[in-house]
């Protein structure tokens, strides 16, 4: 947000859910539209919550009478309260602290832009990290999948993309499943639209006799984020695209020995292989970066459209 910027003269612009091209001063082609599904501007309201929100505001005494009292500064004994009791609630203020810690990767992932960029009538969906959790509650701590299902159902996300960037490199917190996947004990959405419709509105599993025409990609290098990419949503979502490969062909077919792939340390320590990918190897799976460098050498992935 600093060097970048300042290294190309550039003046960030932040954005929330509901901006468009025209909002960003963007001259795009015709045909050619971007919208903005998030952020929300509302951070605290959706992606904070209320219990969040009461743990923020005790951040900053925490860290003033935290620091202090570790120095041994005897002014920040307040008067009216027991020396016991005020370490009892130094205990309880720095529980909070680090249960709210623990969020903080969620949070910094909930603030991913995201987008639905349209050319041409085809509509292709960025997700960033974007995460999903449970069905949305109102003021409470939410996903931000969740957020967007909830204000973009009925318009943005109400019909088929043609295009998924998979979030979050195939993490399984990062796509909502499709509706086999909820359990009968989920407490059911307040609105009677659930998350777990999501996947099958955006990515419909084609009927019989049809094939399907939608594309995805997932970034994917599990040497640095294991248990990710989440191969059984992988294989979920290439029944939904046409771009798909079944990479145990294909790399048998070049003469590469998967076990020859994830050699780190720490992949040859958990089992990266034999415990993530071996199962799914010769299912068909969306286009994913690491073992299309392993094939073709390139660290990218071109993905190609014609209008619609």
């Amino acid at each position: 947000m600093k060097q970048i910027p300042t290294n190309n003269q550039i003046k960030p612009k932040f954005v929330h859910s509901g901006m468009t091209d025209k909002d960003l001063g963007l001259k795009l082609p015709k045909g050619a539209a971007i919208h903005v599904l998030a952020p929300e501007n509302d951070i605290d309201h959706y992606y904070f919550g209320e219990d969040a929100d009461t743990t923020l505001k005790g951040l900053n005494g925490l860290t003033a009478a935290m620091g202090k009292a570790s120095s041994g500064t005897s002014s920040v004994m307040p008067t009216n309260i027991s020396a016991s009791d005020f370490r009892v609630l130094k205990s309880r203020m720095l529980s909070n602290a680090l249960a709210f810690a623990g969020k903080d990767s969620s949070i910094q992932n909930n603030m991913s832009v995201v987008l639905v960029i349209e050319w041409k009538k085809r509509r292709l969906l960025f997700v960033g990290d974007a995460e999903w959790e449970s069905e949305f509650q109102d003021g409470k701590h939410n996903g931000s999948w969740n957020v967007m299902w909830e204000k973009h159902r009925k318009k943005l996300l109400k019909s088929p993309v043609d295009f998924l960037k998979v979030g979050h490199h195939g993490s399984i917190n990062a796509t909502p499943p499709p509706a086999e996947k909820k359990s009968a004990k989920k407490k059911p959405a307040a609105s009677g639209v659930s998350i777990y419709q999501v996947l099958d509105t955006l990515l419909p599993v084609p009927k019989d006799g049809e094939q399907p025409t939608a594309k995805a990609i997932v970034s994917t290098e599990r040497e640095f984020y294991a248990p990710i990419p989440e191969c059984d949503l992988l294989a979920n979502i290439a029944r939904r695209v046409c771009n798909v490969r079944n990479y145990g062909k294909e790399l048998k077919s070049r003469k590469i020995d998967p076990n020859s792939l994830w050699v780190t340390n720490r992949a040859k320590k958990y089992k990266y292989y034999e415990t993530y990918e071996k199962e799914f190897l010769n299912s068909p799976q969306p286009i994913r970066t690491d073992l299309e460098f392993a094939i073709t050498g390139q660290p990218y992935v071109d993905v190609e459209f014609e209008p619609n």
